[in-house]
């Protein structure tokens, strides 16, 4: 075979093997931005504590 083809051959295998390895890469990246968000998901935010009744100016005022 030509040294051309030879040649043609390894640049198409070095472009397959770059896309097969930004793909494995977005993957990745993917699924921890995926667990990130479960993990966000599954912890309660901050409770944001409600006056009790009576503590507000409003409920005292209406002794």
């Amino acid at each position: 075979m030509s040294s051309v083809l030879w040649q043609a051959i390894g640049y198409a295998g070095g472009i397959s093997l770059g896309i097969l390895t930004l793909v494995a890469l977005i993957n990745f990246l993917w699924q921890r931005l995926e667990q990130k968000a479960e993990k966000a998901a599954a912890q309660p935010a901050e409770p944001t504590s409600a006056p009790e009744p009576g503590s507000t100016s409003e409920g005292s005022a209406s002794t």
